[in-house]
């Protein structure tokens, strides 16, 4: 059995320079780097005794330090002449090395941490690596690491000298993600666990119903389990798509019907209802909603909004059968005027009614047992809350209303997407503060997205978001990009400036299984709906858990576009690569996550001009992939070739993975050089293959004549005429490197496969050899292309006792003896 034991190749060194800002997260604590390196580095004099030199840095994030690490650079003759100390914006000093590493030179990225094993040493030395500092940094926290900080050096002795080169601060905090579930109700405001003001929520569009079907139930998103039920005559019926409302779906009810839950509101609850509702022109009293034993939300003879709470009727003003609207109302127990109606956000009407204590069942369409009739219209979606909501919180619900089932508002239509043309109707939520100082700051609502904790909130201001689609959501190739794109894009709607906002994307309930480990989800925003030109650098997203990632810090202006996007292809067509990390994006050494994926276009004229390496290789028919001299293309997985893949020059592939199994495939063909070290015909050399039969599984025996072709005219990145043609197999003695193709006798072709002889005068066109066999050949110092399916997995031969068999390298690169057993 072959099997690699060792590198094949030695690890090459990557010197870098980086300016960078860095997240990394352990649960839900983060860490961010602030780095200044100066460019030239900042000068340390060598005369002078007690001169201070501060290195500013800026930190601009807002968050309560849980841990401070900070790593200096810093060349200078004879380290006790130093003093290094950080200084926290709220100026509280901590010492970090007084006098420290006696006359040795130079701190070489030196990091001072509490958690460190090391202490800074008194004696001679260079100082590297990481050490206690002399004053615990643990004293910074729980300050606000926002502002200038500061790191003080101080030369306290004359002659000698150095150079500030680079300084890193490594401020940790735990992320604050509110731990409440009060994000999640209509527009984001109310919960859906049961333990929330939202007390019941019904939907029609979350329903299943076929179109005209009778409604037995209808399920309660509010998390009270509240659920809906009707029998026999008493169901309404189920309308699939409603063309007046955004082609939503709909409950109709016929005057006879009526939903009914056994929960018992009370009618001296402070409470808020919310209706999209359709009557029509009965001339008798319409009953809506029936709760707490009253006409809650109803229509009277004269078809204007009304209710029967307190003992008393209450008609509005406002008359509006066979057109759809979103009515509210709510309910406090205290105070004057304290009933108030809302008609698409118009505060219509307001009452004083009177506070009694009845309570029974819920019906919605019906009256039940309170007398009255039943609803002549229909109903797209109902719920209550147990509060009177503040004006902030019935701003963003109404807006997510009017979005989704395309109803104008009268006041305070602060979502614009919606509008004809635009369309981002979909999971439409939002934050602010209203005019009276009423706030609402955290929603997520029906949709995928979170937002909350805005910095800057003040009066009429809100930003509002909202999709493409209501389509389930999945990440698809943006073939644009070659990004994996969800499959919706999100507009914004901002009034005003709320500041930056904390980020959550919930992925739970959504295939990422496509996703590499080491590929990260990106929060992309442009102006523009192509989101190609992100106006910002697209933000990273971190993994907190749950099925939640986040990013802090994000600003919207109005109209801006977002989507979600990760990478996992490397592409190659006809005009450029896209998405690597070398010279005009060719992938290289740092690419290892990526499949690299050559379109059927690429005809092989754009190369691999750096050393690369690929999570795995997919090459579509026609599309050619070729490298340029002396390449180190490595993969760590299988390679699919329906095209030809071009080895140039001393080029080499390498396969890493660790599978006993064959993972390459396709009718594709490698192409592949080697030259003969043997010149004349007085010698003979050994050969085996490092590709199979193009379109062939693993283990399929192959013929001479099928893997090794005439390499005269070298492999090239592009097809040459010539180039890989057949060789000349002929029965005489004598073959010729000269002619054109090259001959090769048969009679110079011989195997020894577990047996005590040679089997000579093999035939080079019968499939009779596996890969890892070898054969002899003399080959008269001629060039020799392989082409075929590379190999690779793992090859074991049997040899019997006193038998012999000779055996070859079956990879397409070099391999050593010592790291074989």
């Amino acid at each position: 059995m072959l099997k690699q034991v060792c590198d094949l190749f030695s690890a090459k060194r990557l010197i870098f320079a980086l300016i960078l800002i860095s997240t990394s997260a352990i649960s839900q604590t983060l860490c961010t780097n602030y780095a200044v390196i100066p460019d030239p580095a900042t000068p340390i004099s060598a005369s002078g005794s007690g001169n201070v030199y501060n290195t500013t840095i800026n930190v601009p994030d807002f968050y309560v330090l849980t841990d401070v690490n900070v790593t200096v650079d810093i060349t200078h003759t004879w380290n006790a002449d130093i003093e290094v100390t950080l200084i926290s914006p709220l100026g509280t000093e901590v010492k970090l090395a007084f006098d420290k590493g006696g006359s040795g030179d130079n701190y070489n990225n030196v990091t001072f941490d509490d958690a460190s094993g090391n202490t800074l040493p008194t004696a001679g030395a260079t100082l590297s690596g990481d050490y206690q500092p002399e004053e615990s940094l643990a004293t910074l926290n729980g300050e606000n690491f926002n502002g200038n900080w500061i790191l003080r050096i101080v030369d306290d002795a004359d002659q000698d000298g150095g150079a500030i080169n680079s300084v890193i601060l490594n401020l940790c905090y735990a992320d604050p993600v509110p731990t409440n579930t009060a994000h999640l109700g209509p527009g984001g405001v109310g919960g859906t666990d049961g333990t929330s003001s939202l007390r019941f929520w019904y939907d029609a569009n979350n329903e299943s119903y076929s179109n005209g079907a009778s409604i037995s139930s209808v399920s309660d998103l509010s998390g009270y389990g509240n659920t809906l039920t009707a029998s026999g005559g008493e169901r309404p019926s189920y309308t699939l798509t409603t063309a007046a409302i955004n082609n939503l779906s709909s409950m109709s009810f016929d005057g006879n019907d009526e939903l009914e839950t056994s929960y018992k509101g009370n009618s001296n609850e402070n409470m808020s209802f919310f209706m999209v509702v359709n009557y029509e022109n009965t001339n008798e009293l319409d009953v809506a909603l029936q709760h707490g034993g009253r006409n809650t939300i109803g229509f009277d003879d004269d078809e204007k909004y009304a209710d029967y709470v307190g003992g008393e009727n209450h008609k509005s003003a406002l008359s509006n059968p066979n057109t759809w609207g979103i009515h509210s109302k709510t309910f406090a127990n205290s105070g004057t005027n304290r009933l108030k109606f809302y008609v698409n956000n118009n505060n219509t009407d307001g009452f004083t009614h009177n506070i009694e204590n009845r309570s029974s069942n819920t019906w919605v369409g019906g009256n039940g047992s309170g007398g009255g009739t039943g609803l002549n219209g229909s109903i797209g979606e109902v719920f209550k809350y147990t509060k009177t909501l503040n004006t902030a919180e019935r701003i963003v619900i109404d807006n997510y209303l009017s979005a989704k089932y395309d109803i104008g508002l009268s006041t305070n239509d602060f979502y614009t997407q919606d509008n004809a043309g635009f369309n981002f109707d979909h999971d439409v939520a939002g934050i602010g503060q209203a005019t009276d100082g009423s706030n609402h700051t955290d929603s997520q609502g029906t949709g995928i997205v979170r937002m909350y904790n805005p910095s800057a909130l003040a009066n009429d201001e809100f930003l509002f978001w909202g999709r493409d689609n209501k389509a389930a959501t999945i990440f698809v190739t943006n073939t644009s990009n070659y990004q994996e794109r969800i499959s919706t894009k999100w507009r914004v709607s901002k009034r005003n400036d709320v500041g930056n906002v904390s980020f959550i994307l919930d992925l739970n309930g959504i295939d990422i299984s496509g996703k590499q480990p080491c590929a990260t989800l990106k929060l992309v925003i442009d102006n523009n709906a192509d989101l190609l030109s992100p106006k910002d650098t697209s933000r990273d997203l971190t993994d907190i858990g749950g099925g939640l990632y986040k990013v802090n810090n994000v600003v919207f202006a109005d109209g801006d576009y977002f989507t979600i996007e990760y990478q996992d292809l490397i592409v190659l067509d006809d005009t450029q690569f896209y998405n690597g990390s070398g010279a005009v994006s060719v992938p290289n050494d740092s690419d290892g996550c990526y499949k690299l994926l050559v379109k059927s276009t690429s005809n092989g004229a754009l190369t691999l001009t750096e050393d690369a390496r690929v999570r795995e290789i997919e090459i579509e028919a026609g599309g050619v992939l070729s490298t340029s001299s002396s390449i180190k293309l490595q993969v760590t997985n299988g390679i699919v070739n329906e095209g030809e893949l071009r080895l140039v020059e001393g080029s080499q592939l390498i396969q890493t993975h660790t599978s006993a199994a064959n993972l390459n495939s396709g009718s594709g063909s490698l192409h592949v050089d080697q030259t003969a070290t043997t010149s004349t015909a007085y010698q003979s050399g050994y050969w085996s293959s490092p590709v199979r039969n193009s379109g062939t599984s693993a283990g399929t025996p192959y013929a001479i004549s099928q893997v090794l072709k005439d390499g005269t005219v070298p492999t090239a990145a592009t097809a040459s005429v010539g180039e890989a043609v057949d060789i000349n197999f002929i029965s005489g003695h004598d073959g010729s490197n000269s002619s054109t193709p090259i001959e090769i006798s048969t009679r110079w072709l011989a195997k020894f496969n577990n047996a005590s002889d040679w089997t000579r005068f093999v035939s080079p066109t019968a499939a009779t050899f596996t890969s890892g066999e070898g054969w002899n050949m003399k080959s008269m110092g001629a060039r020799f292309t392989f082409r075929g399916i590379p190999n690779d997995g793992d090859y074991t031969f049997t040899i019997d006792e006193n038998k012999l068999s000779l055996l070859g390298n079956p990879l397409s690169f070099g391999i050593r003896c010592r790291c074989f057993y």
